[in-house]
């Protein structure tokens, strides 16, 4: 299983993220941080649309 950081990095540069809307919001409105653990296309542990892997490999490359 991937680690906060991991996931929070995968988040940030994932095209498919999408805020769950149940995260902790800032004073302005934004998701306080990205992750893969408050996307709404993180369920049971996967991801729905199948990005996970390949947003990894891409920032290994980076």
């Amino acid at each position: 299983m991937a680690n906060d950081q991991e996931m929070r990095h995968v988040g940030s540069a994932c095209p498919g993220y999408e805020p769950d809307d149940f995260g902790f919001q800032s004073s302005t409105g934004e998701a306080y941080y990205k992750s893969c653990t408050n996307c709404r296309n993180l369920r049971n542990g996967k991801c729905v649309k199948n990005l996970y892997d390949s947003v990894l490999a891409s920032l290994d490359q980076s």
